[in-house]
């Protein structure tokens, strides 16, 4: 208590002695600036260093944020590429079932002819082709002399045109009738086409280099 009441004494002296006798304009600065000095003390001191390291995380949240919502996006896209590649490779696995590999065109063979016999055809000529290559495929031609009722052909090609493996009806040419008990039967001459899988793209062939016509000498003029 003493020393509160010494120390309110030694304040009080200080007032009398050092502000009491300045003007009113000087007072009033005096306690504005004792006032204001606080503010100053607590602003330099504490809120400016953390309002910069404020600033920063809030700049680096919204960065982080940005991020985010760009890596959500991203996976939302790679889900899409990633269901958009199955159906690929999906429609691709059909493709290659349509379009059989060498080692299956010896099946594939056997299955049309299968159909013929079930069919009740006489092959007479079963011929495969060499294949000619195309882009990214090949194309091998059967040729076929079958001898058989209109019907049976008819049912034949439909069988072959409705296999699993892509196969084509390019020509058929029907000659020689003649009846066998109550069925009119036929030659029939077929030309078929089936495709290979190669994945290889046909290379052009290379350019031929044109010949230059041999110069002419010039014509000396007549002196």
């Amino acid at each position: 208590m003493l020393q509160t009441a010494q120390l309110t004494r030694n304040i009080d002296g200080l007032i009398a002695e050092r502000i009491t006798p300045l003007d009113v304009k000087a007072r009033v600065a005096l306690c504005a600036a004792c006032l204001l000095l606080p503010v100053l003390l607590f602003y330099f001191l504490s809120y400016s260093p953390n309002a910069k390291d404020i600033r920063q995380k809030t700049q680096r949240a919204a960065t982080l944020r940005t991020e985010v919502d760009k890596a959500r996006k991203d996976s939302l896209r790679l889900k899409e590429v990633e269901r958009d590649f199955a159906a690929a490779e999906e429609k691709f696995s059909s493709l290659q079932v349509m379009l059989p590999e060498i080692k299956d065109i010896p099946d594939l063979l056997r299955s049309i002819s299968d159909h013929g016999r079930e069919a009740g055809l006489e092959f007479l000529t079963f011929k495969p082709g060499a294949e000619v290559l195309k882009d990214f495929y090949a194309e091998i031609p059967i040729d076929l002399v079958i001898r058989g009722s209109y019907h049976k052909v008819g049912q034949f090609l439909d069988q072959v045109r409705n296999l699993d493996r892509i196969v084509t009806v390019n020509s058929i040419d029907m000659g020689s009738p003649k009846r066998d008990g109550e069925e009119m039967v036929l030659n029939s001459k077929c030309r078929l086409f089936t495709y290979r899988f190669t994945n290889t793209p046909l290379t052009p062939p290379p350019a031929q280099k044109q010949k230059k016509a041999p110069s002419t000498p010039a014509k000396q003029p007549n002196k």
